[in-house]
């Protein structure tokens, strides 16, 4: 998944930056959208961030599912978590087991994970990402 960071700005701070730094909108658009990396789109993102602009990171949107008692999965009233990606890929996280598997668009499990942990999960959704 694909991450973008950016320095959120109010027109009247891009001004100011343009002013303070004697440079055209565009550079200092290039520079809070992290697009170039001189030493002036540098010095531009530390006087931003230094005057509060607050710093973001954007990152793909998938939607998840919650499902209880698939049917097809199982008879018991077990509770499920699907996401699915652009890809075709999806992970399912069984909620009463812990069990987590990746499967590619054709449906065949390219990972499992047995209870992991949540600072675990982007790591396992990139690996749905790549797939």
């Amino acid at each position: 998944m694909e991450r973008k960071r950016i320095i959120v700005v109010t027109p009247d701070e891009r001004k100011y930056l343009m002013k303070l730094f004697g440079c055209s909108d565009v550079t200092v658009y290039e520079a809070v959208k992290y697009r170039k990396n001189n030493l002036l789109h540098k010095k531009i993102r530390k006087v931003a961030i230094e005057r509060g602009n607050p710093q973001m990171v954007l990152a793909p949107e998938f939607e998840t599912i919650y499902i209880t008692n698939r049917a097809d999965a199982d008879k018991g009233m077990s509770r499920y978590m699907v996401q699915t990606f652009e890809n075709g890929a999806t992970l399912e996280g069984n909620l009463t087991t812990g069990l987590v598997v990746i499967r590619d668009r054709r449906g065949e499990v390219k990972g499992q994970w047995d209870s992991p942990k949540i600072s675990e999960l982007m790591a396992i959704q990139e690996v749905a990402q790549s797939l």
